[in-house]
């Protein structure tokens, strides 16, 4: 759906098609440095945040059920600008289910 790789500091990429109620998005992402990346779907305002290591890659994957649409969203991802990172955005056909 969207990804980007090797990318310094921070920056903000659309989601094509917007969110879709109903669906789990599935966020991954990967990062490198000494600090944090701070992630945020908007306009759902979910966010998280990754700590970042040197010479080390963290993998992290965050999923989030989305209840409403939106026909413009974005990623936000805020950092450092030593953080090299790198991300993927899709919508997952199988998530897990609620409990």
């Amino acid at each position: 759906m969207v990804s980007g790789a090797n990318v310094k500091g921070s920056a903000t990429y659309a989601i094509p098609g917007g969110m879709k109620a109903g669906k789990t998005l599935a966020v991954a992402t990967y990062c490198q440095g000494s600090g944090r990346l701070d992630v945020e779907v908007q306009p759902t305002g979910t966010s998280f945040s990754i700590p970042c290591e040197e010479n080390t890659v963290l993998p992290v994957m965050n999923e989030m059920g989305v209840y409403a649409k939106h026909s413009t969203s974005s990623l936000r991802v805020t950092t450092q600008p030593n953080i090299t990172w790198s991300f993927a955005v899709g919508w997952d056909p199988h998530p897990p289910e609620q409990q």
